[in-house]
């Protein structure tokens, strides 16, 4: 029996129980000063698992693991009809009667190194290496291999007398103590005993024995469980006669072939040697003593360790393999056994993956519908975004336009200013000259210059007084033309300037001279920061008729120095047409 240390507490337990603390170790991961508690919670529920996880998962598992004493009670007199007359492997459940049968497990992932050691802590090894233990472990075995062994020298002097020429019986191999490091695959064994064209090899799962349980446990399938001896050793002693002619015989022999090929689809059969590690670990699980040996397992309703019965894979039947009929007969009234209900298993399974199919199709389906109202959504967005972007550069722009505009306008109506403070005439007459120019529509301006005006000024002049609407060269006459543009400018909603409250028609109209040229230049500080010289714009030519001559925009040439103006002229304002006025 197992003993578990932990601290100076010693614990005995049961193979068995050794096996579930293992398992609730592996699924819970508790720490080690936590282990007497959990073998006491194991206790309380006598080493089930199910309810020991569920009371261990709900928090408060380390409270009343003291149990109380059940208070005696007197024996109930069993009568003739209460006492059984022979033990059931069934439990009575709700639904009928549930089988109680072998659990078969997975392997875990350390399992070379856990078949080595009992318990959950490794030995001492100074303890383990003692010579006094290691003689008390051989000595049973040598006194039960002595006891053996005379009592088969006594068996051949009673059956055969001292004669050793009779027929030798083969012998039953036994399960190896440990697995063969350089044991070969079950492929090559196949080959070497049936040859490389055997039905038989394509037959055999390829995949581990986990990978085997997954597939059987998740599909209902059989799985056909083959623990073979060693078939293919090189010395004579160690061949397993009875897995060659197992091999040979009964597995490869046509009509179990037809039976394997026919339940291909809901049997894998998962054949080894027991001398690969993974093969002799699970014999170890299912205590196999002796090969071949031959289980069908399957995943059904199982009620060991479970009150209600849920499907395990549990070993349905032991085979036998005395002959190719008891093998197969074994074989077709354990699957027949269990055949409706494995049907039935498989059919809630199917229809289990066709409602989780649909329910994921629905789900994708719901997704892609989520993903194209994200995707209208964002677009909306993006076009409310742009929209408002260009809605706010067209208002930024029509308002640039309008500062422009504004500017502009302040510009020439602080020129015309000009045309106030600067008088027309000098005292030299001889320095003076006379021109005069005519519009489109018929106006006529006429106006002394000085002869060192240049061609420039005269054109800003002549601008003056069409942007002021007024041909007169009298100051009173220019200053009305002001204020009325003033207002103009106060009125028109195009237009930025003179928008205060204080520039009222009545105010701008009976302003005097000095305070009139004042709002023109406060309006011109307010929206022209630009300490450089505002270039000017004329959207017009002075053009003398005869001979036909256009006057130069230029301000490096003076009147005196232009004989077709000098000293009186006569000029017609052309306006210029641009393109976009054309359209």
């Amino acid at each position: 029996m197992p003993i578990i240390q932990h601290a100076d507490q010693e614990f005995h337990v049961s193979h068995e129980e050794e096996e579930k603390l293992n398992q609730f170790q592996l699924i819970t991961a508790f720490p080690d000063e936590d282990l007497p508690q959990v073998i006491k919670l194991l206790r309380n529920h006598t080493w089930q698992l199910e309810p020991a996880l569920s009371r261990y998962f709900d928090g408060n598992w380390r409270e009343n693991l003291e149990q109380p004493p059940v208070p005696a009670r007197p024996p109930t007199p069993i009568t003739r009809e209460d006492t059984p007359r022979s033990a059931t492997p069934f439990v009575v459940t709700q639904s009928g009667l549930v089988p109680r049968l072998p659990i078969v497990k997975k392997l875990p992932i350390d399992y070379k190194e856990r078949f080595q050691y009992i318990g959950l802590n490794k030995r001492n090894e100074e303890f383990s290496t003692h010579p006094a233990l290691f003689v008390l472990l051989l000595l049973p075995r040598i006194i039960l291999k002595l006891g053996m062994g005379i009592l088969a020298v006594l068996w051949s002097i009673i059956s055969f007398g001292f004669n050793t020429e009779g027929a030798k019986e083969d012998k039953v191999s036994r399960l190896p103590a440990m697995p063969d490091e350089k044991y070969s695959e079950i492929e090559d064994d196949l080959d070497a005993l049936l040859g490389e064209n055997s039905e038989l090899g394509p037959l055999i799962s390829k995949d581990s024995f986990n990978q085997t349980f997954d597939k059987c446990e998740g599909g209902f399938k059989y799985m056909l469980f083959i623990c073979l001896g060693n078939i293919s050793s090189e010395e004579a002693e160690k061949v397993d006669v009875n897995s060659q002619r197992f091999v040979k015989h009964i597995l490869n022999d046509p009509s179990t072939l037809d039976i394997l090929k026919e339940n291909s689809d809901n049997l894998l059969v998962y054949m080894r040697t027991a001398q690969s590690s993974e093969m002799w670990s699970i014999a170890k699980q299912f205590k196999i003593k002796y090969t071949p040996e031959c289980l069908l397992i399957g995943n059904v309703l199982n009620s060991a360790d479970s009150m209600g019965g849920i499907t395990r894979m549990s070993v349905l039947a032991r085979l036998k393999m005395g002959s190719l009929r008891k093998f197969q007969n074994s074989l077709k009234v354990a699957m027949d056994k269990f055949n409706p209900e494995m049907v039935v298993n498989r059919s809630e399974q199917e229809e289990l993956k066709l409602a989780r199919q649909i329910k994921q199709m629905q789900d994708q389906a719901f997704e892609e519908s989520l993903k194209k109202d994200r995707i209208k959504e964002e677009e909306r967005q993006r076009a409310e975004e742009e929209a408002r972007a260009a809605e706010e550069l067209a208002l930024k722009k029509e308002h640039e336009i309008a500062v422009y505009k504004t500017v502009e306008d302040l510009q020439w109506l602080h020129l015309c200013t000009k045309l106030i403070v600067s008088p027309e005439e000098t005292q030299d007459s001889n320095a003076r000259g006379s021109l005069q120019f005519r519009t489109p529509d018929g106006k006529r301006l006429i106006r002394k210059f000085s002869g060192d005006c240049t061609l420039k000024e005269i054109y800003h002049i002549v601008k003056c007084h069409l942007f002021l609407d007024t041909m007169s060269s009298k100051q009173e006459d220019i200053l009305k033309s002001l204020k009325l543009k003033i207002s103009a400018m106060k009125n028109d909603d195009e237009k930025l300037s003179f928008k205060s409250g204080d520039y009222t028609d009545e105010k701008v109209m009976d302003s005097a001279q000095e305070i009139v040229l004042q709002m023109i230049d406060d309006e011109l500080c307010k929206w022209y920061k630009n300490e450089e010289d505002y270039e000017f714009d004329v959207d017009f030519e002075l053009v003398s008729p005869f001979p036909r001559y256009r006057v130069p925009y230029d301000d490096s040439i003076v009147v005196r120095n232009t004989p077709q103006l000098w000293p009186n002229g006569s000029m017609l304002v052309e306006y210029l047409v641009s393109d976009s006025d054309d359209e």
